[in-house]
């Protein structure tokens, strides 16, 4: 028995992980890869039967897109995209986070961690973004959301027909997910996505279901108690309708707050019974942030002792347990290491003040290119799934100042925030740099534009 990233396996199961590998490469178009890896990295946070199996198949998954891109693009006789200024930073990161081994509380732990990260920044930032050549490559994506939407909230609805009031009568619920917050931010991912959808589909059925799903997404985004999903989905969505309808911003978000509102209401009042606790609010959790505050006191004071360069990447989780290397496994086996729910503080803990520069620097690049595609005029539909992007991008954000995911690969969450993020830079770059030098069109409404499904392409 011996650790595949992060997961105990046998011999026989690493030769049938690498077999799979294989398979995947040659059974799947890069598209259908994209959306299987999402699905599975999505369902190691659902609470079913998958579960582990899910957590296992995800490496597979993320390595077969990876080699799968690598592949097409040489098939497609395609060319490298130049490196952007993120680019640049996230390759100094990579290397911050392979050399940080060498002061690392655990050099191995590090080196595997920085390993599994790099891989996910190589799936993203190079073989995405070579394949990414128009609109119909990046609206694919959006394409690709609404199907993981519809999929999964189809199966959450299903379970909660079961006993429909079932999720009224209880404190926070999480249907199908592992735990609340999971089903919140979930719903606040998707939602821009099916907006995305009924805002560009030509037929009707495809526009109903987009209304039932975004109905269903707002319910279980208030049943779940979320505070930061509600709070990213008025960030995300606000962002969209502002856009598209800049001179009548106050209404844009009328049409966001006040179905959040009336959902809001329903799940604090009816059906709660005996409950006494609120299911959103929550004020007795404010004060200290569901007990986010002294964690995070006592991460600042970690931090001040390894300033410039941390504990090592990965680290973070084990600044507060003293494990030397020979025991930092232990750690994992035993009490899987200590959650700051902070990304930024995880970064800092991990790669010091060093870390936390590039983590911002990349941040500030990103959100600067999205204000950019905000700002302009509404134009055709890959101008619109950028704002898309930027919207989604701008709710992970703030969520990242309560979670600590964005530094964990074999989170769903992490592939979705960087994915979103290069989606960002990549359509700006297309738009704003690419542009510069093709003959100008006539620009095109969203509205008449159909998202290919996610498999119409090698």
């Amino acid at each position: 028995m011996y650790l595949f990233f992060g997961e105990r396996i046998s011999i026989g199961v690493a030769i049938a992980i690498l077999v799979a590998v294989v398979t995947m490469l040659f059974a799947f178009k890069l598209r259908t890869l994209l959306f299987l890896t999402v699905l599975a990295l999505l369902l190691t946070g659902l609470s079913t039967p998958l579960y582990q199996t899910s957590r296992l198949l995800r490496w597979p998954f993320l390595l077969a897109l990876l080699g799968k891109g690598v592949l097409s693009g040489l098939a497609r006789g395609l060319r490298p995209e130049p490196p952007t200024n993120p680019h640049r930073v996230i390759t100094v990161l990579s290397a911050l986070a392979l050399a940080s081994a060498l002061w690392s509380l655990g050099p191995g732990i590090s080196v595997a961690q920085a390993g599994m990260t790099i891989v996910l920044w190589l799936g993203v930032f190079v073989v995405l973004w070579n394949h990414w050549r128009g609109a119909e490559d990046v609206t694919a994506i959006c394409s690709i959301f609404f199907w993981i939407a519809v999929i999964l909230f189809g199966a959450e609805f299903i379970a909660q027909i079961q006993d429909p009031f079932a999720a009224f009568e209880t404190g926070r619920y999480s249907g199908l997910f592992t735990n609340p917050n999971g089903l919140g931010l979930a719903a606040t991912f998707f939602a821009p996505f099916v907006f995305w959808s009924y805002f560009t589909a030509e037929s009707a059925s495809r526009r109903r279901i987009s209304i039932l799903l975004g109905l269903f997404l707002l319910l279980s985004l208030v049943l779940s108690g979320s505070r930061s999903g509600l709070l990213g989905t008025v960030v995300c969505m606000g962002c969209v309708l502002t856009h598209l309808y800049r001179f009548r911003i106050v209404l844009s978000f009328v049409f966001v707050l006040l179905p959040l509102a009336a959902f809001l209401f329903l799940g604090e009042h009816i059906g709660r019974g005996e409950l006494e606790e609120s299911r959103v609010v929550r004020g007795e959790t404010l004060p200290n942030l569901s007990d986010r505050i002294p964690l995070w006191e006592r991460g600042i004071a970690l931090v001040g002792e390894r300033t410039a360069l941390g504990y090592g990447f990965g680290m973070s989780r084990f600044a507060d347990l003293g494990y030397a290397d020979g025991t930092v496994f232990e750690a994992v086996e035993r009490l899987r290491g200590m959650n700051y729910h902070n990304s930024h503080l995880q970064i800092a803990l991990d790669l010091g003040l060093a870390g936390l520069v590039l983590f911002w620097l990349y941040l500030v690049m990103v959100i600067r290119r999205g204000l950019a595609l905000f700002f302009a005029p509404p134009g055709d539909p890959l101008h619109f799934a950028g704002v898309v992007f930027f919207g989604v991008f701008l709710a992970l954000v703030g969520d990242s100042f309560v979670h600590g995911w964005a530094f964990s690969p074999g989170s769903s969450l992490a592939i979705l925030f960087w994915l979103t993020g290069a989606a960002v830079v990549r359509i700006h770059h297309m738009k704003f740099v690419e542009a510069a030098a093709a003959p100008e069109t006539a620009p095109v409404s969203p509205g008449l534009a159909l998202a290919p499904l996610p498999d119409s392409t090698p």
